[in-house]
């Protein structure tokens, strides 16, 4: 589970979730940063993406991802954790 925030400005290494179509968010860290679009990568060498061979306009990015949760972690918390449907961090 990860949460994210939007934020103005978008960095190189920031790590960001985009929309890709409703509801299918894919994350990947930023590699280059232009005023209107964003050039990605994945953080495993041994796999290829196709969402990384574009640039993505950055209107479709949902935010920066602030806190990543295992799920070991979710696992070990139990129903102690429980989340509501829509988290806005400010």
């Amino acid at each position: 589970m990860i949460f994210v925030k939007k934020r103005k400005k978008i960095l190189v290494n920031d790590i960001v979730a985009f929309d890709i179509c409703i509801n299918r968010f894919i994350v990947k860290r930023v590699q280059f940063v232009s005023k209107n679009f964003i050039s990605v990568k994945g953080d495993n060498p041994k796999l290829e993406s196709s969402i990384c061979d574009s640039d993505k306009n950055t209107k479709s990015e949902v935010g920066t991802v602030v806190i990543k949760i295992s799920t070991k972690m979710m696992n070990f918390l139990g129903n102690k954790f429980l989340l509501p449907n829509k988290i806005s961090l400010l």
